[in-house]
Protein backbone atom coordinates (compact mmCIF):
# COMPACT_ATOMS: atom_id res chain seq x y z
CA UNK A 1 0.00 0.00 0.00
CA UNK A 2 2.37 2.68 0.87
CA UNK A 3 4.25 4.43 -2.21
CA UNK A 4 5.36 8.21 -1.99
CA UNK A 5 3.83 10.95 -4.03
CA UNK A 6 6.27 10.49 -6.50
CA UNK A 7 5.76 6.80 -7.35
CA UNK A 8 2.03 8.09 -6.87
CA UNK A 9 1.92 10.29 -9.63
CA UNK A 10 3.78 8.25 -12.24
CA UNK A 11 1.25 5.72 -11.37
CA UNK A 12 -1.44 4.83 -14.14
CA UNK A 13 -5.04 6.40 -13.36
CA UNK A 14 -6.57 2.36 -13.34
CA UNK A 15 -3.73 1.76 -10.89
CA UNK A 16 -4.18 4.76 -8.42
CA UNK A 17 -8.16 4.13 -8.53
CA UNK A 18 -7.65 0.39 -7.40
CA UNK A 19 -5.27 2.01 -4.65
CA UNK A 20 -7.63 4.69 -3.73
CA UNK A 21 -10.51 1.92 -3.55
CA UNK A 22 -8.28 -0.49 -1.04
CA UNK A 23 -7.67 2.37 1.03
CA UNK A 24 -11.55 3.07 1.39
CA UNK A 25 -12.40 -0.58 1.84
CA UNK A 26 -9.90 -0.64 4.47
CA UNK A 27 -11.37 2.31 6.04
CA UNK A 28 -14.84 0.46 5.68
CA UNK A 29 -13.70 -2.62 7.35
CA UNK A 30 -12.43 -0.45 10.32
CA UNK A 31 -15.49 1.09 10.47
CA UNK A 32 -17.44 -2.24 10.65
CA UNK A 33 -14.85 -3.67 13.55
CA UNK A 34 -15.75 -0.55 15.76
CA UNK A 35 -12.51 1.04 14.88
CA UNK A 36 -13.60 4.62 13.89
CA UNK A 37 -10.50 6.49 14.65
CA UNK A 38 -8.60 3.94 12.21
CA UNK A 39 -11.42 4.54 9.43
CA UNK A 40 -11.08 7.96 9.44
CA UNK A 41 -7.38 7.78 9.14
CA UNK A 42 -7.85 5.97 5.79
CA UNK A 43 -10.53 8.07 4.40
CA UNK A 44 -8.28 10.80 4.65
CA UNK A 45 -5.62 9.30 3.39
CA UNK A 46 -7.02 8.08 0.78
CA UNK A 47 -8.35 12.41 0.33
CA UNK A 48 -4.53 13.47 0.82
CA UNK A 49 -3.14 11.39 -2.00
CA UNK A 50 -5.23 12.35 -4.73
CA UNK A 51 -4.92 16.29 -3.14
CA UNK A 52 -1.42 15.99 -2.91
CA UNK A 53 -1.03 15.05 -6.32
CA UNK A 54 -2.60 18.28 -7.62
CA UNK A 55 -4.80 17.12 -10.42
CA UNK A 56 -7.76 18.95 -11.43
CA UNK A 57 -11.21 17.10 -10.39
CA UNK A 58 -11.87 16.85 -14.04
CA UNK A 59 -9.13 15.29 -15.43
CA UNK A 60 -9.68 11.96 -12.79
CA UNK A 61 -11.58 8.77 -14.13
CA UNK A 62 -14.63 7.88 -13.69
CA UNK A 63 -12.50 4.86 -11.05
CA UNK A 64 -10.56 7.65 -9.23
CA UNK A 65 -13.22 9.69 -8.28
CA UNK A 66 -15.91 7.28 -6.98
CA UNK A 67 -13.63 6.35 -3.93
CA UNK A 68 -12.61 9.51 -3.53
CA UNK A 69 -16.51 10.50 -3.13
CA UNK A 70 -17.14 7.69 -0.55
CA UNK A 71 -14.29 8.52 1.12
CA UNK A 72 -16.56 12.28 2.44
CA UNK A 73 -19.07 10.92 2.66
CA UNK A 74 -18.15 7.96 4.96
CA UNK A 75 -16.33 9.97 7.24
CA UNK A 76 -18.70 12.78 7.08
CA UNK A 77 -21.32 9.90 8.05
CA UNK A 78 -18.39 8.33 11.01
CA UNK A 79 -18.34 12.17 12.43
CA UNK A 80 -21.96 12.84 12.47
CA UNK A 81 -22.47 9.61 14.52
CA UNK A 82 -19.77 10.80 16.79
CA UNK A 83 -21.02 13.85 17.73
CA UNK A 84 -19.60 16.24 15.17
CA UNK A 85 -22.11 17.55 13.09
CA UNK A 86 -20.12 20.35 11.80
CA UNK A 87 -17.06 18.24 10.62
CA UNK A 88 -19.97 15.75 8.92
CA UNK A 89 -21.31 19.13 7.37
CA UNK A 90 -18.08 19.81 5.87
CA UNK A 91 -17.19 16.50 4.76
CA UNK A 92 -20.55 16.04 2.76
CA UNK A 93 -20.39 19.37 1.84
CA UNK A 94 -16.62 19.10 0.38
CA UNK A 95 -17.59 16.04 -1.52
CA UNK A 96 -20.87 17.78 -3.34
CA UNK A 97 -18.66 20.94 -4.00
CA UNK A 98 -16.07 18.91 -5.57
CA UNK A 99 -18.26 17.61 -7.98
CA UNK A 100 -20.24 20.78 -8.47
CA UNK A 101 -17.10 22.73 -9.06
CA UNK A 102 -16.29 20.79 -12.26
CA UNK A 103 -19.21 21.19 -14.25
CA UNK A 104 -19.84 17.67 -15.34
CA UNK A 105 -23.53 17.23 -16.40
CA UNK A 106 -25.25 15.02 -13.49
CA UNK A 107 -26.38 12.33 -16.46
CA UNK A 108 -22.91 11.62 -17.69
CA UNK A 109 -21.62 10.54 -14.15
CA UNK A 110 -21.66 6.74 -13.23
CA UNK A 111 -24.18 5.35 -10.87
CA UNK A 112 -21.25 4.91 -8.72
CA UNK A 113 -20.51 8.47 -8.22
CA UNK A 114 -24.07 9.59 -8.43
CA UNK A 115 -24.87 7.33 -5.00
CA UNK A 116 -22.71 9.22 -2.92
CA UNK A 117 -23.56 12.52 -3.95
CA UNK A 118 -27.43 11.94 -3.50
CA UNK A 119 -26.21 10.28 0.18
CA UNK A 120 -23.90 13.45 1.05
CA UNK A 121 -26.94 15.93 0.11
CA UNK A 122 -29.32 13.64 1.75
CA UNK A 123 -27.27 12.94 5.07
CA UNK A 124 -26.25 17.05 5.18
CA UNK A 125 -30.28 17.82 5.41
CA UNK A 126 -30.84 14.92 8.24
CA UNK A 127 -27.77 16.73 9.97
CA UNK A 128 -29.09 20.24 9.78
CA UNK A 129 -33.15 19.17 10.87
CA UNK A 130 -31.16 17.33 14.04
CA UNK A 131 -29.34 20.78 14.69
CA UNK A 132 -32.23 22.55 14.75
CA UNK A 133 -32.40 23.94 10.79
CA UNK A 134 -35.87 22.53 8.79
CA UNK A 135 -35.31 25.01 6.35
CA UNK A 136 -31.77 23.85 5.38
CA UNK A 137 -32.83 20.40 5.85
CA UNK A 138 -35.74 20.93 3.06
CA UNK A 139 -33.49 22.84 0.78
CA UNK A 140 -30.82 19.55 1.15
CA UNK A 141 -33.70 17.46 0.45
CA UNK A 142 -34.79 19.30 -2.54
CA UNK A 143 -31.75 19.00 -4.39
CA UNK A 144 -31.31 15.49 -3.78
CA UNK A 145 -34.81 14.81 -5.88
CA UNK A 146 -34.30 17.68 -8.19
CA UNK A 147 -30.93 16.46 -9.31
CA UNK A 148 -32.73 12.74 -10.03
CA UNK A 149 -35.65 14.54 -11.40
CA UNK A 150 -33.70 16.86 -14.56
CA UNK A 151 -32.17 13.73 -14.84
CA UNK A 152 -35.36 11.54 -16.56
CA UNK A 153 -34.13 8.13 -15.79
CA UNK A 154 -36.71 5.80 -15.28
CA UNK A 155 -36.66 4.92 -11.65
CA UNK A 156 -36.35 1.07 -12.88
CA UNK A 157 -32.82 1.97 -14.17
CA UNK A 158 -31.81 3.24 -10.81
CA UNK A 159 -29.34 1.17 -8.50
CA UNK A 160 -30.84 0.71 -5.14
CA UNK A 161 -28.10 2.85 -4.15
CA UNK A 162 -29.16 5.43 -5.97
CA UNK A 163 -33.25 4.67 -5.08
CA UNK A 164 -32.63 4.63 -1.20
CA UNK A 165 -31.75 8.49 -0.65
CA UNK A 166 -34.10 9.44 -3.55
CA UNK A 167 -36.68 7.42 -0.83
CA UNK A 168 -35.25 9.00 2.35
CA UNK A 169 -35.32 12.66 1.08
CA UNK A 170 -38.93 12.54 0.21
CA UNK A 171 -40.31 10.95 3.76
CA UNK A 172 -37.85 13.16 5.45
CA UNK A 173 -38.75 16.15 3.51
CA UNK A 174 -42.55 14.84 4.52
CA UNK A 175 -41.91 14.43 8.07
CA UNK A 176 -40.34 18.18 8.28
CA UNK A 177 -43.22 19.79 6.77
CA UNK A 178 -45.40 17.91 9.23
CA UNK A 179 -43.81 18.77 12.00
CA UNK A 180 -43.65 22.80 10.74
CA UNK A 181 -47.55 22.62 10.11
CA UNK A 182 -47.87 21.63 6.40
CA UNK A 183 -50.20 18.47 6.61
CA UNK A 184 -51.17 18.46 2.93
CA UNK A 185 -47.12 19.00 2.01
CA UNK A 186 -46.15 16.04 4.35
CA UNK A 187 -49.03 13.86 2.64
CA UNK A 188 -47.72 14.81 -0.73
CA UNK A 189 -44.31 13.90 -0.08
CA UNK A 190 -45.04 10.61 1.76
CA UNK A 191 -47.80 9.70 -1.20
CA UNK A 192 -44.91 11.00 -3.62
CA UNK A 193 -42.08 8.27 -2.00
CA UNK A 194 -44.94 5.70 -2.71
CA UNK A 195 -46.37 6.22 -6.26
CA UNK A 196 -42.55 6.27 -7.51
CA UNK A 197 -42.35 2.86 -6.63
CA UNK A 198 -45.39 1.85 -7.95
CA UNK A 199 -44.82 3.12 -10.97
CA UNK A 200 -41.45 1.64 -11.28
CA UNK A 201 -42.94 -1.91 -11.64
CA UNK A 202 -40.27 -2.95 -9.07
CA UNK A 203 -41.31 -6.02 -6.98
CA UNK A 204 -41.25 -5.99 -3.53
CA UNK A 205 -39.72 -8.80 -2.80
CA UNK A 206 -36.33 -7.61 -5.04
CA UNK A 207 -36.54 -4.32 -2.84
CA UNK A 208 -33.76 -4.22 -0.63
CA UNK A 209 -34.59 -3.53 2.82
CA UNK A 210 -32.86 -0.16 2.69
CA UNK A 211 -35.91 0.55 -0.01
CA UNK A 212 -38.75 -1.52 1.97
CA UNK A 213 -37.94 0.93 5.14
CA UNK A 214 -38.34 4.57 3.61
CA UNK A 215 -41.55 3.04 1.86
CA UNK A 216 -42.87 1.24 5.46
CA UNK A 217 -42.27 4.49 6.94
CA UNK A 218 -44.04 6.62 4.54
CA UNK A 219 -47.47 4.67 5.08
CA UNK A 220 -47.13 4.94 8.16
CA UNK A 221 -46.55 8.43 8.23
CA UNK A 222 -49.17 9.40 5.87
CA UNK A 223 -51.70 7.09 7.98
CA UNK A 224 -50.47 9.06 11.25
CA UNK A 225 -50.98 12.32 9.05
CA UNK A 226 -54.69 11.41 8.19
CA UNK A 227 -55.40 10.36 11.93
CA UNK A 228 -54.24 13.38 12.82
CA UNK A 229 -56.05 15.52 10.66
CA UNK A 230 -59.68 13.91 11.23
CA UNK A 231 -59.28 11.13 8.58
CA UNK A 232 -59.51 7.49 10.06
CA UNK A 233 -60.86 5.66 7.62
CA UNK A 234 -57.65 6.75 5.37
CA UNK A 235 -55.21 6.20 8.34
CA UNK A 236 -56.56 2.90 8.52
CA UNK A 237 -55.79 2.01 4.82
CA UNK A 238 -52.35 3.18 5.25
CA UNK A 239 -51.54 1.08 8.16
CA UNK A 240 -53.39 -1.81 6.51
CA UNK A 241 -51.29 -1.37 3.09
CA UNK A 242 -48.14 -1.30 5.13
CA UNK A 243 -48.65 -4.30 6.95
CA UNK A 244 -50.05 -6.69 3.76
CA UNK A 245 -46.98 -5.33 1.78
CA UNK A 246 -44.90 -6.88 4.30
CA UNK A 247 -47.27 -9.95 4.71
CA UNK A 248 -47.52 -10.70 1.52
CA UNK A 249 -43.62 -10.84 1.45
CA UNK A 250 -43.80 -14.29 3.60
CA UNK A 251 -40.27 -13.18 5.06
CA UNK A 252 -39.96 -14.13 8.32
CA UNK A 253 -39.86 -11.77 10.91
CA UNK A 254 -36.25 -11.91 12.48
CA UNK A 255 -34.68 -11.81 9.00
CA UNK A 256 -36.06 -8.25 8.73
CA UNK A 257 -34.22 -5.22 9.97
CA UNK A 258 -34.59 -3.25 12.90
CA UNK A 259 -35.96 -0.16 10.85
CA UNK A 260 -38.47 -2.46 8.52
CA UNK A 261 -39.61 -3.95 11.77
CA UNK A 262 -40.27 -0.62 13.66
CA UNK A 263 -42.80 0.33 11.27
CA UNK A 264 -44.68 -2.69 11.17
CA UNK A 265 -44.94 -2.48 14.36
CA UNK A 266 -45.82 1.45 14.36
CA UNK A 267 -48.73 0.24 11.89
CA UNK A 268 -50.03 -2.00 14.00
CA UNK A 269 -50.33 0.11 17.69
CA UNK A 270 -51.95 3.30 15.39
CA UNK A 271 -54.28 1.25 13.74
CA UNK A 272 -55.28 -0.35 17.09
CA UNK A 273 -55.51 3.28 18.61
CA UNK A 274 -57.67 4.32 15.82
CA UNK A 275 -59.92 1.45 16.68
CA UNK A 276 -60.37 2.35 19.97
CA UNK A 277 -60.97 6.01 19.19
CA UNK A 278 -63.58 4.77 16.72
CA UNK A 279 -65.19 2.35 18.98
CA UNK A 280 -63.86 -0.49 18.19
CA UNK A 281 -62.33 -2.26 21.04
CA UNK A 282 -62.25 -6.12 20.17
CA UNK A 283 -60.59 -4.93 16.97
CA UNK A 284 -58.03 -2.72 18.73
CA UNK A 285 -57.58 -5.74 21.12
CA UNK A 286 -57.06 -7.95 18.05
CA UNK A 287 -53.97 -5.25 16.72
CA UNK A 288 -52.18 -5.10 19.95
CA UNK A 289 -51.98 -8.38 20.22
CA UNK A 290 -50.77 -8.66 16.83
CA UNK A 291 -47.73 -6.53 17.44
CA UNK A 292 -47.16 -8.96 20.41
CA UNK A 293 -47.06 -12.25 18.71
CA UNK A 294 -44.65 -10.91 15.65
CA UNK A 295 -42.71 -10.12 18.37
CA UNK A 296 -43.03 -13.18 20.66
CA UNK A 297 -42.55 -15.49 17.31
CA UNK A 298 -39.68 -13.80 15.64
CA UNK A 299 -37.61 -15.00 18.63
CA UNK A 300 -35.92 -12.07 18.95
CA UNK A 301 -34.12 -11.30 22.61
CA UNK A 302 -35.85 -8.17 24.24
CA UNK A 303 -32.43 -7.00 25.00
CA UNK A 304 -31.27 -6.73 21.70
Amino acid sequence: MATDDDDWAALPPEVRAERLRSLVERGDACYRAGDSDQAIADWSEALARHDALGLAWHSLTAGEREPLLRALFNRGVTHEQNGRPAHAIADFSEALARHDALGLAWHSLTAGEREPLLRALLNRGVTHEQNGRPAHAIADYSDVLARHDALGLAWHSLTAGEREPLLWALVYRGATHGQNGRPADAIADFSDALARHDAGGIAWHSLTAGEREPLLRALVNRGATHEQNGRPADAIADYSDALARHDALGLAWHSLTAGEREPLLRALVNRGFTHVQNGRPADAIADFSDALARHDAGGIAWHS
